[in-house]
């Protein structure tokens, strides 16, 4: 364990801030539309249009999966209350926090010529992302595919080229219908593009051979896009001696400095030991108090703990560490 002072008042009391705000932000966090996990989860991505039931949609398109157009769907959850007639983009102006209206937090209704595009899993899928993965998924019937498990963040509402989505902008506060900034062209560029990156994922999920398959799906570690670099790292969690061999040499790459901490957390969840001295800086929590430190180590004799960490951690800082094959030989600290 290493000990860290805060000689400053200045540190402290942005040390006091962030905590008090952190806390906030922890009481009250809400779901919001993340488009690349969506697409990432997703068996099905279907366009669709309004009925004149409502809660009823009819596909005119199909992204991801196969469904054939004209097949109906029903959800609750997407039917908009009867007394709203507005359309998509006078809604989110109600979500601008310079409106001074309360926000739209329901499903919109539709015009005929808008389209929903919606992210689903089929009947038994479970979702390759989740934040929370210790937690029970339902695989019963089509469910959303957002790693929160709702529809309306499982959605894109499309309105004349213009995209809406619903997202918690404030917090505490309600996730509310607003404009997500991007086109529908946009939209569909990067949903294509997560897609390409799937198909290549599951092209090195899917090989026999241990070393090979942990090589393939450390590459991925490098992606911009952050749900293929999470789930590489969770399959390389159970992927024995060749993962470790692949994250070690991930550990050695100095321009991956800024995901090491990543890689060595997922070192610690193999359960193995390292094979070689490695050197890396790690991203530590700092607490208020004792602003104690834990240090995540990969494989060796310290196990894991929170200490520091958690609702009670401030801010982050960097430690620079040797690692042997037995035991951290040498860390050196920061003060502030």
């Amino acid at each position: 364990m290493v000990r860290l002072s805060l000689r400053s008042p200045f540190a402290a009391l942005r040390v006091l801030a962030v905590l008090s705000c952190a806390t906030c932000l922890t009481a009250g966090i809400r779901p919001s539309l993340n488009l690349d996990s969506c697409t990432w989860n997703a068996t099905h991505i279907l366009v669709l249009a309004p009925t004149e039931i409502r809660g009823s949609y009819r596909v005119v398109e199909f992204i991801k999966g196969s469904v054939p157009p004209g097949t109906i769907f029903a959800f609750s959850e997407l039917a908009p209350p009867d007394e709203v007639t507005s359309t998509l983009k006078e809604l989110a102006a109600q979500g601008e926090l310079a409106s001074g209206m309360d926000p739209y937090v329901a499903a919109p209704p539709l015009r005929p010529t808008d389209r929903i595009i919606l992210f689903l899993r089929q009947p038994g899928a479970l979702p390759e992302y989740s934040i929370r993965p210790d937690l029970p998924v339902s695989t019963d019937g089509w469910q959303p595919a957002d790693h929160f498990g709702g529809f309306l963040t499982s959605a894109v509402w499309l309105e004349d080229g213009a995209a809406y989505g619903f997202y918690q902008i404030v917090n505490p506060g309600p996730s509310r219908l607003v404009d997500i900034r991007r086109s529908e062209t946009r939209v569909r560029e990067r949903i294509n593009s997560v897609l390409r990156v799937r198909a290549s994922f599951d092209k090195a999920l899917g090989v026999a051979e241990p070393g090979e398959r942990a090589r393939n799906l450390a590459a991925f570690v490098r992606s911009d896009v952050f749900v293929a670099r999470w789930s590489a790292l969770r399959h390389l969690e159970s992927g024995g001696a060749p993962a470790v061999n692949a994250l070690q040499e991930l550990l050695a790459d100095p321009d991956l400095l800024a995901r090491h901490s990543e890689i060595i957390e997922t070192l610690v969840r193999t359960g193995a030991k390292a094979t070689r001295k490695l050197e890396t800086t790690v991203i530590l929590c700092v607490g208020l108090e004792t602003v104690s430190v834990s240090i995540w180590q990969a494989g060796f004799s310290m196990p894991r703990t929170t200490a520091g960490c958690g609702t009670r951690s401030s801010f982050r800082t960097l430690l620079k560490c040797s690692f042997g094959p037995e035991r951290i030989s040498r860390c050196d600290g920061w003060e502030g």
